[in-house]
């Protein structure tokens, strides 16, 4: 009688998900995505060699991100925050944005092969990246300078 019970009352507390929105305005495949912390806007990263930044309530495209000769294929916010947007490429380079203006402040040079991951520090400090070459790399954020390797 208890697991009959139980069976019933997860069924109530299940909950549906439904489609909310398809977004189509890369011309090329998606390679990543992520939302800032509060899930206000969300980036996703693309073969077209962008990243768009979107409100996540509209599904209005705020920004587009353009300046990377190559596929970006890793993308993060520096949340908590959410100011800033870090995008990595296939072509050897790191790229820092205003997530609020779409502003590039900094292009990081000094891999030899593609950025493949990308994250920031915890006090947005510092970024890392990582690339084919088998190398991390962290970066500052205030004047876009290479930190070690």
């Amino acid at each position: 009688l208890k697991l009959v019970e139980k069976q019933k009352q997860q069924e109530q507390n299940r909950r549906e998900f439904v489609l909310l929105r398809v977004l189509r305005a890369h011309v090329l495949p998606l390679t990543n995505c992520a939302f800032n912390k509060s899930g206000s806007m969300f980036i996703t990263g693309s073969y077209d060699r962008t990243c768009k930044v979107w409100s996540t309530a509209t599904g209005e495209e705020l920004h587009t991100l353009e300046g990377h000769k190559n596929v970006v294929y890793a993308i993060a916010f520096n949340n908590p925050f959410g100011d800033k947007i870090v995008t990595g490429s296939f072509d050897k380079t790191c790229k820092l944005w205003d997530a609020n203006t779409g502003a590039l402040h900094y292009t990081l040079r000094g891999h030899q092969t593609e950025i493949v991951c990308v994250s920031f520090s915890p006090q947005s400090d510092l970024i890392a990246t990582g690339s084919m070459e088998n190398t991390a790399k962290l970066w500052d954020v205030e004047y876009g300078t290479e930190r070690g390797t």
